[in-house]
């Protein structure tokens, strides 16, 4: 599997330039912009975004749970979500909970074991309105916006479609 230095010895820079054009946190001339891109792509190489959010703070990653992915309703809320997420070099992890909140609170446990950067939540309805997870979620600090539903005995500050 190739590595950063080999990216950079194979594009001829040092490897603080190949860290430059690979974050956007300095200005890169195109020519060597295009040449260190030309490189990556010889060598197969795929930065290791998990060794980044260490030092980023970010996952680059956005979780989206939903009720019913059969619902003819849902599959292009997804399209259009990844397809927003990828323009931002994101990506997205869809569960979908068949509107049962035990795989609701399975899917939130497994995305902020993930460290998401955001969460886009449909909410499952709750016989008793326990919404713990959902409180705990935003407490970690991760944010979340509502689709369709809003949780019972939370503050909501922005709901599509509820």
């Amino acid at each position: 599997m190739a590595t950063f230095r080999d990216v950079a010895r194979q594009a001829g820079v040092s490897v603080g330039t190949v860290s430059n054009v690979l974050s956007g946190a300095a200005l890169v001339r195109t020519k060597l912009r295009k040449r260190i891109h030309a490189a990556m792509e010889k060598l197969d190489y795929h930065p290791n975004y998990i060794a980044r959010s260490l030092k980023a703070k970010n996952t680059k990653t956005l979780g989206m749970i939903i009720s019913d992915i059969t619902n003819p309703f849902f599959p292009q809320v997804v399209r259009d979500a990844e397809d927003c997420a990828f323009k931002h070099s994101y990506v997205l992890v869809t569960f979908n909970t068949d509107d049962r909140i035990k795989r609701e609170r399975q899917g939130l446990s497994a995305l902020r074991s993930r460290r998401v950067d955001g969460v886009l939540l449909v909410v499952a309805p709750s016989p008793d309105g326990d919404v713990a997870h959902i409180r705990n979620t935003t407490e970690s600090g991760i944010p979340f916006v509502c689709l369709d539903r809003i949780p019972r005995g939370m503050a909501v500050e922005f709901c599509v479609g509820g």
